[in-house]
């Protein structure tokens, strides 16, 4: 196990965009040790993978990234000749605090994939869940990250780049995903409570059962995006875009609902008492379903069936 000295030592804070000078920087013993723990095989079953319960910092990160698949390096999310490789395993890796801005990340392994999934056990999948709480992402690439049940509690997100990544059942409790992408991201019963969604992009997003209770979800652009038994109570979704959303069965009680696009979005079955619609703009057959509900300034709201959303690319 890397010691309190050496992380100390390699953890520095250096410019933006230089993270290849830090895996050059890194220690000998370190590259070492790294090179060991890689030769790990992972085992599911038995909870083992390369870097189970290790801490690693900032240098270490930028080191396996630099060296990943012998030398070719981070996965290019933006190349279509890497559209099959497979990003750093971290997998129960302990990087709780560590400064991880900016770095590319595209599908990093942080817990089990799908087809893995369904075939573990609660506790194998708790096992392979990354350790994120309180990391410093912000900026980062994550397009297509496996994070399924990640520990991401209190991260900083902000503008960070998760299009395609599967947070299935991930832990996102008051973490700060203001300007992130998230577009065609999996976050199927992901815990957000309480979390920071400032006009994050979550086009065609799959929330569908997730826990987003007092979450921030002020201009945060919905399109499309699955809400379908997600619970919302409580949360400020001022202005938000929710142009086509499923929200069948969500549960909205005292939402922030003021100035929202909810054209073309299912209400039906949506539970939502004392949610604030004022200035909201829905359908005439929107404002019909609504009209026994006890939802606040229904007839405040706009009646604009030829409303468009703001540019999704805006």
């Amino acid at each position: 196990m890397p010691t309190g000295t050496l992380i100390e030592k390699t953890s520095r804070i250096i410019e933006e965009g230089l993270w290849v000078g830090e895996a050059e920087n890194l220690y000998n013993e370190h590259q070492t040790y790294l090179a060991g723990r890689l030769a790990i095989p992972p085992n599911v079953k038995q909870g083992i993978y390369p870097f189970k319960d290790v801490e690693l910092a900032r240098a270490q990160v930028a080191w396996l990234l630099k060296t990943h698949e012998n030398g070719q390096g981070h996965v290019d999310w933006h190349d279509e000749n890497q559209g099959k490789r497979e990003g750093l395993d971290l997998r129960g890796a302990n990087l709780r605090g560590v400064d991880l801005h900016d770095l590319p990340l595209a599908r990093l392994r942080g817990g089990l994939a799908e087809n893995e999934r369904q075939k573990a056990t609660t506790e194998e999948r708790k096992e392979a869940a990354v350790h994120l709480e309180d990391a410093d992402l912000h900026g980062a690439h994550l397009e297509g990250a496996n994070l399924g049940m990640a520990y991401l509690d209190r991260a900083d997100l902000r503008t960070a780049h998760l299009e395609q990544a599967d947070l299935h059942m991930a832990r996102l409790k008051e973490a700060n995903l203001t300007g992130g992408g998230l577009e065609n991201a999996k976050l199927i019963g992901a815990i957000l409570q309480r979390a920071y969604l400032r006009a994050a992009r979550l086009e065609n997003a799959d929330l569908r059962e997730a826990h987003l209770e007092g979450a921030r979800l002020f201009q945060a652009y919905l399109q499309d995006a699955d809400l379908s038994h997600a619970k919302l109570d409580w949360a400020d979704l001022r202005g938000a875009v929710l142009f086509g959303a499923n929200l069948r069965h969500a549960k909205l009680d005292h939402a922030d609902l003021r100035g929202a696009v909810l054209l073309g979005a299912n209400l039906r079955h949506a539970k939502l008492d004392h949610a604030n619609l004022r200035g909201a703009i829905l359908s005439k057959d929107q404002k019909g379903l609504l009209r026994h509900s006890n939802v606040i300034g229904l007839d405040e709201t706009k009646d604009r069936s030829d409303s468009i959303p703001r540019n999704s690319a805006g």
